[in-house]
């Protein structure tokens, strides 16, 4: 055997060892987000994906082959979003951006090595046994701390004011423990009565997190996702547990002063229509090519505060990329789901990514970013959905 032929071999052998262990490097890193701040949940990514996943680079050839179209259009979402921060004022660094790019292109490889290994309902399920384990943990920290529990009714807490690890912003914190009370709603259907009353309690659970967050946006998107699964899934089960809901949410009420607090917080003020006015007009201002990826915003807002990005992920695509970025990025989500509503074994993912699409239109940064809540609710769910849905090399008609 030639020595060209043993380092091939060899190459082989660690790109198979990468593409086992990568899997299992992602769900860590999926669990890390219940239970870790940013900049250690990036800890995760980098060790237990992103060097794997450099490995794995080679495998590019054969993802392109099954499917040159979509992934073609990605890699020139990420080409032209990085250099347009060559006109961003000084603001956005291409080096910077393309080593965003590269961070979820690593994430891609890692989501691919998972699905091939793991079904959605496996996911699913692992969803909701790590985050309800972080849940417990945190409201055992809520009840054992040293903020009186009425604090929680009352007030806004990120989940590291209520415990002292994990997120620090209460919408993030939010997000996050909606995608464990999607998967819990997910599974209830066939399972024995005692399982389904564990999903149930955990949704309980995430549901009571994600109210002390007082986060809007996505508590409202969690009840538009429950409500479309409830419509299209028509099952018993669906219907008894939303009914059982809607009572304790009831009787809560009748018994605290719980309808108040929901009053205050929908009635607090919200500035997003005047960020979004402001968005518009510099959209106008530059509206072929944008204003470039990392851009400063620099709206000002009633309270004296001044914001530096939408605070939605798509109209942020259109400020910093202009018509061309953002028609680019709806064709690039488009053609990565276009197989996902002829395939049931990517519905969990795609509510998953309606739901963070939600999220991140009232709340959301640029998507070309580092490891952060944008990658949870969008590139996430979307390379999921993607690698779950789209036909295998053998289904695709030969030339």
């Amino acid at each position: 055997m030639g020595l060209i032929e043993a380092f091939r071999l060899r190459g082989l052998t660690l790109q198979e060892a990468a593409h086992k262990w990568i899997a299992v490097g992602f769900l860590l890193y999926l669990g890390s987000i219940f239970f870790f701040e940013g900049s250690q949940q990036k800890t995760f990514f980098y060790l237990l994906v992103a060097l794997p996943a450099l490995l794995l680079l080679v495998r590019s050839t054969v993802l392109f082959r099954k499917d040159a179209l979509a992934l073609t259009t990605l890699m020139v979402f990420f080409g032209y979003f990085s250099l347009s921060t060559l006109w961003s004022g000084g603001d956005g660094s291409l080096k910077d951006a393309a080593k965003y790019c590269l961070y979820i292109y690593c994430l891609m490889l890692g989501i691919e090595g998972v699905t091939s290994r793991f079904s959605s309902q496996f996911i699913a399920t692992y969803i909701v046994l790590v985050g309800g384990v972080a849940a417990c943990a945190y409201l055992l920290a809520m009840l054992l701390g040293d903020v009186p529990v009425s604090a929680f009714v009352t007030g806004r807490y990120s989940l590291n004011q209520m415990a002292g690890w994990g997120p620090g912003n209460p919408i993030n914190s939010a997000v996050i423990f909606g995608i464990m009370a999607i998967a819990a709603w997910w599974l209830l259907p066939n399972k024995k009565w005692p399982l389904q009353l564990g999903l149930m309690v955990l949704f309980a659970l995430a549901v009571t997190l994600m109210f002390v967050t007082k986060s809007r946006g996505p508590l409202l998107a969690l009840a538009v996702i429950v409500l479309l699964i409830i419509s299209f899934r028509r099952s018993k089960i669906d219907l008894i547990v939303l009914s059982l809901g809607v009572v304790l949410i009831a009787v809560v009420a009748a018994l605290s002063n719980l309808d108040a607090v929901v009053a205050e917080r929908v009635a607090s003020p919200n500035y997003r229509g005047v960020i979004w006015t402001e968005v518009l007009q510099q959209f106008k201002s530059h509206w072929l090519i944008g204003r470039g990826l990392g851009n400063d915003a620099e709206i000002a807002i009633s309270n004296g505060m001044v914001v530096t990005h939408s605070h939605s992920s798509l109209f942020e695509a259109f400020r910093t990329g202009g018509l061309l970025g953002g028609l680019l990025f709806i064709s690039m989500a488009l053609l990565l789901v276009r197989h996902s509503f002829r395939r049931p074994a990517g519905y969990f993912f795609l509510l998953w990514l309606i739901y963070g699409v939600m999220c991140l239109s009232t709340n959301g940064r640029a998507l070309i970013i580092k490891p952060s809540v944008e990658w949870t609710a969008f590139w996430l769910p979307l390379f999921l959905l993607y690698f779950t849905t789209r036909p295998s090399l053998e289904d695709q008609p030969r030339a």
